[in-house]
């Protein structure tokens, strides 16, 4: 009994109780994260990260087939590293899963925020759904921020940690260059402004030889991600007059992206007036607002600014996907704010909690907690979604012809582009007409588009040079439908006669909805 009493007690204390919670929540998290990896339907642009990986049979074949893509190789090569444990995507989604597990993980163990604040931004937009469910190269630039978090105390003793974040970031995508920026902004302004930085830097034995080690290692992997992203496609999608003020409106807005989930609707001059002030109004505040501390302050406002300046001048695309690294910016400015004091004590100590709960600014105690809220109403939304709805209906079809023992068929496919989801399920080259011949994943320097009026000419076409295909199986998306028709129903013209087969349209994405017919010349 007294044993009893003394597991009762130890429970009751608030340092079990918290150690409990962040055992718990990052459990949950990840045991709902891998379900999802398990049952997770990839759309188009998850795809495209395996097909290039899988179909590359060395590493020199990787960054060529990578490099149309406009992104770094490196997601690319951590698919290439996994892709035999399965021989198919759910390698991929494993991995993403590891690595969006670990960023939590991490936060969970050394940030400095609340168990509240941990809770709401655990499953809030970002980490539990853009970051996590959905396997893209974003998960990369989460953990390696937050790796440069965690270990920014080592600062004093090497810079070779820090170095390898900077550099690797720069690798993950385009605009995760504002997260190396910001990083190696800080580091710098911090050695130069901070004589007890400076004084205990110097005071290591073989701070020449590390510094020496830390600058070629950016050096390095900065020009190789350069290479990457530039070596064939330009990754930036250029906007014809970028510098007009309407653009410059969107692009200020946009920072409102990454923290209220909003994008501005481009084509209303009074939604991007609004949400330009707002953007700024909050920008202004948090600034104010951090800058009791030099290198929260730094960090903050040199990754903004880089990231701004890169919209400005050569990406401006909408999508949250892409506002998520002023949310990263944001989260890891607060977290290096009170770095100093939570490395002082243990991570899992409980005075952990109270690091940050002991700052009373209106920012840590209720803009923060308001913002994460939001973020995980919408995180759960659209992760309930996900369970409820196909993100893409490209594995329901892949299924189906399976099931029908169909994949080994002709198969004419069209637009490559959405098409290609199911082209990896089913490990298959299709003919696109895109291509003029056959191909799996979208090959962006070799592909010309069509028209939707074109398609059947492309169709016929293709039957004619392939006399032997008595009739071929058809997979048009909707973005390229050519009419909708009901199962058995046919559509002659000339001497294409086209019969529909099945029509797969339960998909979050309206472009990955596909539509299977049998066509054939009479």
């Amino acid at each position: 009994m007294s044993d009893l009493l003394n597991f009762r007690n130890l429970f009751s204390t608030k340092i079990s109780k918290y150690r409990l919670i962040e055992i718990l929540i990052p459990l949950i998290f990840i045991l709902i994260g891998f379900f999802g990896a398990l049952n997770h339907s990839l759309w188009r642009d998850e795809m495209q990260g395996w097909m290039v990986a899988w179909r590359s049979n060395s590493l020199k074949e990787l960054w060529l087939n990578n490099a149309p893509s406009g992104h770094p190789v490196l997601w690319s090569m951590l698919i290439y590293m996994v892709k035999n444990s399965t021989a198919n995507p759910l390698s991929m989604s494993i991995l993403h899963w590891a690595l969006g597990s670990f960023a939590v993980v991490l936060f969970w163990a050394y940030s400095p925020f609340t168990k509240l604040q941990k809770v709401l931004f655990t499953f809030g937009y970002f980490p539990f759904w853009e970051y996590y469910f959905v396997s893209r190269h974003y998960v990369i630039a989460e953990v390696l921020i937050f790796i440069f978090c965690v270990t920014y105390r080592f600062r004093r003793k090497t810079y070779i940690l820090a170095s390898l974040c900077i550099g690797l970031l720069a690798n993950t995508h385009a605009l995760a260059w504002s997260l190396s920026f910001a990083c190696a902004i800080t580091l710098l302004f911090e050695f130069f402004s901070s004589s007890s930085q400076r004084r205990q830097y110097l005071s290591n034995k073989f701070w020449r030889l590390d510094l020496l080690m830390s600058i070629v290692l950016t050096t390095s992997l900065i020009v190789f991600a350069t290479v990457s992203l530039f070596v064939s496609r330009n990754p930036f999608d250029f906007y014809g007059d970028n510098t007009s003020l309407i653009h410059l409106l969107k692009v200020i807005g946009q920072f409102l992206g990454g923290y209220l989930l909003i994008i501005p609707n481009d084509d209303r001059l009074i939604d991007l007036l609004a949400t330009s002030s707002v953007s700024i109004c909050l920008f202004s505040y948090i600034s104010l607002s951090i800058r009791d501390s030099k290198k929260g302050l730094v960090f903050f406002i040199a990754g903004t600014a880089f990231l701004l300046v890169i919209n400005y001048l050569f990406f401006g695309a909408n999508g949250l996907r892409y506002q998520g690294f002023y949310f990263l910016i944001f989260i890891s400015s607060l977290w290096l704010k009170e770095s100093d004091k939570v490395n002082e004590i243990n991570a899992y100590d409980i005075n952990l909690v109270k690091s940050a709960s002991d700052n009373k600014n209106y920012l840590w105690k209720r803009l923060l907690p308001f913002l994460l809220t939001i973020h995980l109403f919408y995180g759960l939304h659209m992760v309930l979604t996900d369970f409820r709805l196909p993100y893409s209906s490209a594995k329901a079809a892949a299924t189906y012809i399976e099931k029908n023992n169909w994949q080994n068929l002709p198969i004419f496919a069209t637009r490559d582009v959405e098409t290609s989801t199911i082209s990896g399920y089913l490990d298959k080259d299709f003919y696109y007409p895109e291509l003029k011949g056959y191909g799996s994943y979208v090959q962006w320097k070799n592909r010309s588009s069509i028209s939707n009026k074109d398609i059947l000419k492309e169709l016929k076409l293709f039957l004619s040079n392939n006399s032997s295909i008595n009739e071929a199986l058809v997979i048009i998306s909707k973005n390229s439908l050519l009419e909708e028709l009901k199962s058995g129903q046919l559509i002659i013209e000339g001497n294409l006669q086209i019969r529909s087969e099945r029509s797969f349209e339960k998909s979050f994405h309206d472009s990955e909805k596909y539509f299977l017919y049998w066509a054939k010349l009479l």
